[in-house]
């Protein structure tokens, strides 16, 4: 008579729930790693970081603007009283740079205006950025009901905003590029810091002027009062000034950085 085989039968049992304990783990296993992929995502984005170092906040636009927009296409103001305009300090971002700013880089007195002195060209060693500049119009459009200014961005230039003032002519001198497309001519816009020099060509002629101010706002997804706040950095301003604006950081359009530069003293 033949003894049963129940040892083979007890080894096979061992067998098939290891297997099952195996499978289990490597589900297991598999789900906490995706897990932490999904953490670390969130994390990068909702750390937004660049090759420059970001500003805690900006400080607050010293005039209003018109109904203009900065890169992006967001509402602006559709008015704005030029009567309350405020002149500001425009303080420099603590992690930007040092306090103090050289007396030869204090702002000056307006040239001579100079009814041709369009803007075709911008130099700013520090971040090696030479590029063309364009003259880009604004556009129109309809949203909710209502009419706002939009701007396009130029590709492969720089573009200045056609109502904007002109190098040598005092006001606002607004220049926008595109930082990870289409040329990528403002890539490392945001690592200018103040006492960097920034030039203007107008055909063969430079006008210097030097940072103040470098800072980081949040756009997409932003409140209508915030980028409402945000547009009034492109409108219009008693002294002569240079503002540059980009999308940040590169792989990404959530926010834009905003730098503002102004004529640099002639020695003497």
């Amino acid at each position: 008579m033949r003894r049963p085989r129940t040892g083979a039968l007890f080894i096979s049992c061992l067998f098939v729930l290891g297997v099952l304990l195996l499978t289990l783990g490597a589900i297991m296993f598999h789900a906490q790693a995706d897990a932490s992929v999904v953490d670390l995502i969130d994390a990068v984005v909702s750390t937004p970081q660049s090759r420059g170092t970001a500003p805690d906040a900006p400080p607050t636009p010293t005039a209003p603007s018109e109904s203009v927009l900065p890169p992006g296409g967001v509402d602006a103001p559709e008015s704005a009283d030029p009567e309350n305009r405020e002149e500001g300090t425009g303080d420099v971002p603590p992690d930007t740079t040092d306090e103090s700013v050289p007396s030869e880089a204090l702002p000056a007195e307006p040239a001579e205006p100079e009814v041709d002195a369009l803007p075709t060209r911008i130099v700013a060693p520090a971040i090696e950025l030479d590029a063309q500049v364009v003259p880009v119009d604004p556009e129109d459009v309809e949203r909710n009901g209502r009419t706002v200014r939009t701007w396009p961005v130029a590709s492969y230039a720089a573009g200045w905003h056609s109502d904007s003032s002109r190098p040598g002519q005092g006001g606002n001198i607004v220049i926008a590029g595109h930082n990870n497309i289409l040329g990528e001519v403002f890539r490392y816009l945001s690592d200018l810091k103040a006492g960097d020099e920034v030039i203007l060509f107008s055909g063969d002629r430079p006008f210097h002027y030097v940072v103040e101010d470098r800072f980081i706002v949040p756009e997409k997804g932003a409140p209508t009062e915030v980028r409402q706040e945000n547009a009034r950095w492109i409108g219009a301003f008693p002294d002569e000034r240079v503002t540059l604006l980009s999308c940040w950081p590169h792989w990404s359009n959530t926010h834009r950085v905003i730098v503002v530069a102004r004529p640099v003293r002639e020695p003497g």
